[in-house]
């Protein structure tokens, strides 16, 4: 099973996805951020302001959210805003390449945690 949270900024989807993680068995926090920042890495030769508006990003993510569901056998809790809500079109908050330059997935907060793959 693959639990989606999705809602604007700041409106509690990670907290609730980890207070899920902690209470149900067999269960997997996945932050498909991830697979944006592996694009914004590797796309840096194309203009886009958004990864979640690249065509492969739209792609990747159910296929790497549906494979590592399937080899690990558990439940996977996802939590992201997406641009689709017109509400964040215009959020300060967007998925940058300056912001992701500033912010390595290593040092990325949900990561120094350890609990999101």
């Amino acid at each position: 099973m693959i639990i989606w949270l999705n809602g604007t900024f700041g409106a509690g989807k990670t907290t609730t996805a980890r207070e899920l993680a902690r209470i149900m068995p067999n269960a997997r926090l996945f932050d498909p951020e991830m697979v944006g920042y592996l694009l914004m890495e590797y796309l840096k030769d194309h203009d886009f302001s958004d990864f979640q508006e690249l065509p492969p990003w739209r792609t990747l993510v159910p296929v790497v959210t549906s494979e590592i569901a399937r080899f690990t056998g558990q439940h996977l809790l996802a939590a992201l805003s997406t641009t689709a809500d017109p509400a964040t079109l215009a959020a300060p908050h967007r998925r940058s390449r300056k912001a992701f330059e500033s912010c390595p997935s290593k040092n990325h907060p949900r990561n120094r945690q350890g609990s999101l793959i």
